[in-house]
Parts: C-alpha cells; structure tokens; sequence
C-alpha cells in the first residue's frame, strides 16, 4: 500500500533549482537562520524540516514566506502551507494572498484561496454542534455569527468563499456546504467519519471510527488510498506527509508514514478523543472520560496537563500561556490555565472544532 504524500505540488518546479542555494536578495548569499529556512523551502530533501521550524517561528516569518510566495518559484506552496498552518496569527499576509488568488499565476490561485481561507479573514471559532445538527461560527467572545445546518457533524474544515467542509458521522460522508449552508457536492466514506483535513494539493484525509480506516480522497471523491484496520478518531497530516492518527482504542496517537508504515506510537493513556500537533512538535490530547487536555512530547512524556469541567472532544491553545478553547459534551469554553471556564457557549455535544484565532 502506498501513502500519496500531501505535498506532491510543493514538488513542482523543484528539479535544477532545488540543488542550488537560491538567495531573497539576488546572489547574496542568506543572513540570518530564518532566511535560511525559507531557502531550504526550495529543497525537498530539507522542504519538511524548514517547514517545521517556520512554523515554529511563527508570526516573524510571515513576511519572508510571503516575498517567497510573490517570486512564485519551488518555495511558493509550501510556504502557502506554513502559513495555513499558521492560521490566524498570520493575518498580515492576507492582502498578498488575496491578490494571488484573483490574478496569480493559475496554479497558486486555488492554494491562495485555501490558505486565506485557513488563516481566517476575522478571527473565530468553527463549532461542529452535533445535537443540534449545526456548524455553529463564534467569535472570540462565544457570539455566534452564522449557523449552518447539515446532519450530525462531528468536524468542520473552512474552505473558499466561506465554504465548509464537514464529516457527517451518521450519514458517513464528507460534505461541502457553501456560505448559506447548501450542499455543493459529498462523497461517501466508510462508517462513523470523525475526522476531516484537506490538504493544499486537494486531497481529503478522512478518519473513519466505525469503518476502520483513514481514507484519502481525491477532488472527484475517488478513493486514492487507505489505512486499515485501526478506529481513528482524529486525524492530522504532518509537515512530512506523514499522517498523525488518535486512536481510541489502542490509547495512543499512531504516526504513519508514506507506505501506511508504522513510524512511532505515543503511548497517552485511556480513550484519547482528539490530538492535534503543536508548532513545538508536541501534542495536544483531550481525552472525553479522563476530563483533561494534556500535551504531550513525541516521546509520550506529559508536559503539561489541564483538567476540565466536563469531558472535551477537542482541544487547541489559545495562548502560549495556556488558556484553551475547548468543545465537549456540554458545547464549546474558552478556559483558563486551569481548566475553569471563561465563557462557556451552551451548543450541546460538539466535535472537533476548527480555531482561527490570534495571539494573545
């Protein structure tokens, strides 16, 4: 079985010029170590890695990854990619990346398009209401600002044109909805989808907890590949391609790389419900029975632990200094280090919301 690995397009064009060390200022050669992470964008031996460290970085890379996008070379998707990854605290490229996605070159506009759409043109929250049968958008002080109706939702990606893309678990289909909540297009999958990623180059990563497997789809909906035999409950896609599985039964996150190989198990105790990776490389894990989030090393060490009010279906860091955004089976709460809630939003059992916000 072979793994199609997500950055395919970010190959493009690389050949002749990914054997050369290629300068921001002409021939000069890079001067600092973030200048040379953007070079090593061009490389795809060291393409994983520098996108990592950018990431990592944060919002002080933002104006080299943008100059890397404007030159539309080797370097453009990836760096489209940090700055997907990035999310809201990447704002200030959002003027560059609208430009390119309604008059760059034809190849960059639809991943222009993603990335503005990743990043968030206001900062908010996408809550996947599953009683309620609703994607519910909030701001960053739990007022809701659109709703969204489509059956049994249990994660939420934003797409252009504030277009949606949702794993229903009952209907067991990823479905797209348009900005007023109409179907544009879904594609069946195995049973019970709990998790969904689109990746820049178009394919859809969906877990399937009742199916047992990870399926990859293309734009057309056509199964590419699979994972078999394990209950996937969230799914991640790495910086290099590999892909980051929580699975519920086996109390561990599962990386697996290009091949569906095993590459480690992060062993992290009972039911993990949702797992996402952190710029640091860590892992943030909510755990629904245990009523905590805890973050993780790759070497299944906890860091750092929250306890929480009631059990979270998904989790992601607000601030570096630890408050958190929390879904769970009472609705959606912003919380302190602590665990104790801000603000809470009362949306009944929720899934794996999608975070747009800044830095705080």
């Amino acid at each position: 079985m072979r793994l199609r690995q997500f950055c395919v397009l970010l190959m493009l064009a690389s050949g002749a010029v990914a054997q050369q060390r290629i300068s921001l200022r002409g021939n000069q050669a890079p001067r600092n170590e973030l200048e040379r992470q953007i070079v090593r964008l061009e490389l795809p031996d060291q393409r994983a890695a520098a996108m990592q460290e950018l990431w990592q970085t944060g919002e002080p890379a933002v104006p080299l990854l943008i100059a890397a996008i404007e030159r539309h070379g080797p370097a453009a998707l990836p760096a489209m990619q940090v700055l997907a990854l990035l999310g809201h605290p990447a704002k200030s490229a959002l003027p560059a990346l609208r430009k390119i996605a309604a008059a760059g070159e034809l190849g960059l506009r639809g991943p222009a398009a993603f990335t503005i759409a990743q990043i968030g043109e206001r900062e908010s929250v996408l809550v996947p209401a599953y009683m309620r049968d609703q994607i519910v958008e909030i701001d960053v002080d739990g007022k809701e600002l659109r709703t969204l109706t489509v059956e049994s939702p249990w994660c939420v990606v934003p797409l252009a044109d504030e277009h949606v893309l949702v794993a229903s678990y009952s209907q067991a289909k990823v479905i797209e909805l348009d900005g007023k909540g109409a179907e544009v297009r879904s594609f069946a999958v195995p049973d019970n989808p709990a998790a969904v990623v689109r990746l820049l180059t178009g394919e859809t990563i969906v877990a399937c907890f009742g199916g047992n497997a990870i399926v990859a789809l293309d734009a057309d909906g056509k199964e590419l590949w699979r994972i078999g035999e394990i209950q996937a409950m969230d799914v991640r896609v790495r910086c290099n391609g590999n892909v980051l599985a929580c699975l519920r039964n086996k109390n561990a996150v599962v990386e697996y790389d290009r091949d569906g190989k095993v590459v480690r198990t992060i062993d992290v105790g009972a039911n993990p419900m949702a797992a996402r990776e952190l710029p640091s490389g860590n892992l943030l894990v909510a755990f629904d029975d245990g009523k905590k989030v805890v973050e993780f090393d790759m070497a299944g060490k906890a860091v750092r632990e929250w306890a929480t009010e009631h059990g979270p279906c998904g989790a992601a860091l607000w601030t570096n200094g630890g408050e958190l955004m929390v879904t769970d089976d009472r609705g959606v709460a912003r919380c302190r280090p602590d665990g104790s809630a801000i603000w809470r939003a009362d949306l009944g059992h929720t899934g794996h919301p999608f975070v747009r916000l800044g830095d705080r």
